[in-house]
């Protein structure tokens, strides 16, 4: 049973210097909330937009189980984070969903040592394909390696600087060290009253989970 979400209200902070392939984006322009005639007119029309982005995450590779990650897509909506970091990418799924869940503005970034080779010849295309899931005025870094190596800690570090996470998905490394690694490395990350997400924290019938559950 797929399932996630741990609230995460923790210190930010920032660790200083993998690769990391960035789309340009213009500065930052502020957000209104707009009159509350308008938010209840978003909130109608939003309904369609999300079935239409979880449709595409799906073709895109999504394997969360719809009524969980769509409950996710919603809270990270109605969060509208400014700065996510997802760890563990795979075919892009969730990612995509969160460039349409983040604000318009949003500084994303992603690590994932996907699984296959980084010199496969589908590499680069996967990677062009990631980055066309920023919006316009959004900005989408990808880190290709090991959330547990420093060289990468270093890369979130730097694309970063000193601003701290509104939203964290962790979705790599299965393994209970491996999840307890990236909780310490990239929780502390999370600014107070944020947002920070794990998939398959329930067991799973089949083991798929690996050691998410403990």
């Amino acid at each position: 049973m797929h399932d996630w979400l741990a609230r995460r209200r923790t210190a930010a902070a920032a660790s200083p210097r993998a690769t990391v392939e960035p789309t340009a984006a213009p500065p930052p322009a502020p957000q209104t909330e707009g009159p509350p005639a308008e938010r209840h007119w978003r909130s109608i029309l939003a309904a369609p937009t999300t079935m239409l982005s979880l449709r595409r995450a799906r073709r895109i590779g999504l394997v969360q189980r719809r009524a969980e990650i769509l409950r996710l897509y919603r809270i990270v909506r109605r969060l509208r984070p400014r700065r996510v970091l997802e760890i563990g990418t795979a075919y892009g799924g969730s990612l995509f969903l969160w460039t349409r869940a983040a604000a318009r503005d949003a500084h994303l970034i992603s690590v994932d040592l996907p699984p296959w080779e980084l010199d496969d010849p589908w590499e680069p295309r996967r990677v062009a394909q990631f980055q066309g899931f920023a919006r316009r005025r959004q900005r989408l870094d990808l880190i290709r390696g090991d959330s547990h190596a420093p060289a990468t800690r270093e890369a979130v570090g730097r694309a970063l600087g000193s601003a701290p996470l509104d939203f964290l998905f962790i979705d790599g490394d299965h393994s209970y060290d491996g999840v307890t690694r990236d909780i310490a490395d990239y929780g502390r990350l999370v600014r107070p009253g944020g947002l920070m997400a794990l998939h398959d924290i329930h067991p799973h019938l089949q083991g798929w989970g690996g050691d998410v559950p403990r």
